[in-house]
């Protein structure tokens, strides 16, 4: 019925829209996505495809509209009718990036978008995300040729990374069809209008023919800053006019190859044949699968691989649309060939001026380790990159060891030393217990020795220096912020609790690898503790202590709610339950997708599915339509195509409804059960240890395949309500009957 009353209420704004009496026909592809929850589209639409705003001084395009798609594959990125593109790594420095800048500050360079490819007169009267095979498409008519229909399609291919594709379908077979000559605008301005780039001569190789080759480098490049400092162009250019005759379908596309170098300010040209020519060259490979049939065909197979894994709802398409879009946004802006991580808002916008923040090791990266692997192993790559700039902020504060930026470069160093890189501290143990749940999932023990063991570590050195020592059994951590960005206070519950969390897992990590702890880790994570304490104004049962001197005072995030998951502090159930019933009401809830996903997965934990279901409602409610778009505040407010609450609601479904919780020496299930009004989740190809499971999870029962495993001697063993299982490396399967826990285990 929504669908049928979407569907009458677009054949009225056609009629509107283009002053003609018509019925929109809806692709047949849109309706079954739709259906199914793989497609996101609206056909009353015509604010959503503008961008509201014009460029600001030297800032580049301000850029209002939240709700705009994003196209992206990892390596570029854009949104439907941006004036910017942006690459991966590619960042400059001597500009602000936004109107309400006074200081520069470092932030992905502004690229002018080259998918700003229109057909003159053309009225847009339908635009749809189609998640599964990776393309935003739209609907056009032409209310001077009413015998023109036209599709477009736009994607980032997800095999050929440089590319970028805009593609027309035009029909022109109506009974009535009349020769038609269309015109193209192509707004492609040319990389010297951008002000964070500067024109380079790019001599030889020419570009293939019906191509032109551009290059330029960022103004202020920098070790410090990145990797790689200029960008080149090679470009198909598009024709004037084409001409439709009757009874024609013609398909056009057209390609645009984005190539990052790291060419310098003192030798411009020192790569520029190399890269102008790696540029062509992608080109050229995207024109000759072009023609021999291929390039959807690829493109569309990558997208099919990585659905392959992850979280499923049945039963429930529209849930299954949010989930779906959920993933769409993750990992459009990542890929496992491309190791400079992403910013809050993803590879299709400057929001936060794409530095990387704790939000990706903490709540986009466990899944991208339990499901995408190999996008989780290029995030680690990064932060190898970072460890010197790690090291280098450690010192310039007077500790020792690895204290990671708040807001990271592509090369891992510090953007500004703001009273967040003062205080906010939790971010190196975040960056730790990442590396350790790496290790959690593989169990791979020379991963662990060769990148994982030095990061514990630097990290475990580190909190012992910001320790304070109160007597021989008694640490403090003073003035320090924690989630809650509202307080600078001592004994901030999440900060206190990822240093215990990241020292046990150092002093674990080398008894595993038959090296001796250093003594100070064991003494300092002993005497650091999160007090329990009565809950301020009330007789009920006391509570985990926010931070000292804590009274009841609203607070921006729950650091507390976070110590159960994803910190996982010891704690019995009616504790766990006593935590979440008050601080729920203390947290201001405005960053939804940071907020609510730890309340949700705490409440599952506790077998409260009611509160869970709420909560979890809650988690996503900053999702704007209709191509479900994360904002980071409510009404769209905050920072565009926020992929930090994707990576919350994520969780919120499978460790929340799938309770999987990954411990140093077993993958468990706790109270695993399908979200509301869902028939099952499905959890496909779950990576652990060296066996991929697809977990089918129903109201009363649990499935467990493997759908593939390595052939140890002890096998996998699976222990549902402590009846144990042990799982063939292919094909074995376990059918759990209402699991209250059902535990995995690998044995060598």
């Amino acid at each position: 019925m929504i669908f049928q009353r979407r569907l009458l209420a677009s054949a009225v704004f056609v009629a509107l829209c283009c002053d003609r009496a018509t019925t929109l026909q809806v692709p047949d592809a849109w309706v079954a996505g739709f259906n199914d929850g793989s497609f996101a589209f609206s056909l009353s639409h015509g604010e959503s495809l503008t961008m509201a705003g014009p460029p600001v001084g030297n800032t580049g395009p301000y850029i209002r509209d939240q709700a705009l798609p994003s196209i992206g594959n990892g390596m570029i990125g854009t949104q439907v009718n941006s004036d910017a593109m942006y690459i991966a790594g590619l960042f400059n420095s001597d500009v602000c990036p936004n109107a309400s800048c006074t200081t520069p500050s470092p932030h992905r360079a502004y690229i002018p978008s080259a998918m700003k490819i229109q057909i003159v007169g053309a009225e847009a009267v339908g635009s749809g995300v189609d998640f599964a095979r990776g393309a935003v498409h739209r609907l056009w008519v032409l209310p001077r040729h009413p015998t023109v229909s036209i599709q477009e399609r736009l994607f980032a291919h997800r095999q050929l990374l440089p590319i970028g594709v805009v593609e027309f379908v035009v029909e022109n077979t109506a009974p009535n069809a009349k020769e038609v000559e269309l015109s193209f605008n192509d707004s492609y301005p040319g990389l010297g209008l951008s002000p964070d780039l500067q024109d380079i001569s790019v001599p030889s190789p020419r570009p293939p023919v019906n191509a032109k080759l551009e290059g330029a480098i960022v103004r202020t490049p920098g070790s410090k800053l990145s990797p790689i400092s200029a960008v080149y162009v090679c470009r198909d250019i598009v024709p004037a006019t084409v001409t439709i005759r009757p009874g024609d379908t013609k398909v056009f596309r057209f390609f645009t190859a984005l190539m990052a170098t790291n060419d310098t300010a003192e030798s411009p040209q020192a790569e520029t044949g190399a890269s102008g020519e790696k540029a062509c060259a992608a080109l050229v490979n995207a024109r000759t699968d072009n023609a021999n049939g291929v390039l959807v065909q690829r493109h569309e197979q990558a997208w099919e691989d990585l659905w392959e894994a992850g979280p499923q709802v049945r039963g429930n398409p529209s849930l299954a649309r949010t989930i779906n879009a959920t993933i769409w946004g993750i990992l459009s802006s990542l890929d496992s060939r491309v190791d400079y991580s992403t910013g809050p808002g993803g590879l299709s916008t400057n929001g936060y001026n794409a530095h990387v923040f704790w939000d990706m090791d903490t709540w986009v990266f466990p899944s991208l380790n339990l499901f995408w692997p190999s996008f989780a192993d290029a995030h680690l790559r990064f932060r190898a990159r970072g460890t010197a700039g790690a090291l280098e902020k450690a010192r310039h504060l007077g500790y020792r060891g690895l204290l990671y930026p708040w807001e990271a470069t592509p090369a891992g160093y510090a953007t500004t030393y703001g009273w967040a890189e003062l205080f906010e501290h939790h971010i190196a143990g975040d960056v730790a217990l990442a590396h350790w749940n790496r290790f959690r999932a593989t169990g791979n023990l020379s991963l662990l020795e060769s990148e994982v063991a030095d990061v514990l570590e630097g990290v475990a050195d580190f909190w012992v220096s910001r320790a304070t020592k109160v007597n021989e059994s008694s640490y403090r951590i003073l003035a320090a912020i924690g989630p809650d960005e509202w307080h600078c206070k001592n004994d901030t519950a999440y900060t206190v609790g990822v240093a215990v969390q990241s020292l046990r897992a150092a002093i674990t990590a080398f008894a595993l690898l038959q090296r001796t702890p250093k003594p100070a880790w064991s003494a300092v994570a002993s005497g650091l503790d999160v007090p329990l304490v009565a809950q301020p104004g009330t007789a009920k049962a006391p509570v985990h202590q926010a931070y000292s001197g804590y009274a009841g005072e609203a607070i921006m995030q729950s650091g507390v709610a976070d110590l159960g998951y994803p910190l996982m502090w010891p704690m019995n159930a009616s504790q766990r339950a006593a935590d979440l019933g008050y601080y729920w009401n203390k947290v201001s809830g405005f960053i939804a997708g940071m907020v609510w996903p730890a309340i949700a997965i705490g409440y599952n934990e506790v077998n409260d599915t009611a509160n869970a279901a709420l909560f979890f409602a809650w988690s996503y409610s900053t999702l704007q339509q209709p191509y479900l778009v994360y904002s980071e505040e409510p009404g769209g407010a905050g920072c565009p195509n926020f992929i930090t609450a994707a990576g919350g609601v994520l969780q919120a479904v499978w460790a929340g409804w799938g309770g999987v919780r990954l411990r140093d020496d077993s993958l468990d299930l706790v109270y695993p059960t399908p979200p509301p009004g869902s028939t099952q989740l499905v959890l496909k190809k779950l990576a652990y240890q060296q066996w991929l499971l697809d977990v089918t999870i129903e109201v009363t029962s649990v499935r467990v395949v493997a759908v593939a495993g390595a052939d140890t001697a002890g096998g996998l063993i699976v222990n549902c309500n402590d009846k144990v299982t042990h799982v063939q490396p292919t094909g074995g399967l376990v059918d759990c009957t209402h699991p209250t826990l059902l535990r995995i285990m690998v044995k060598p």
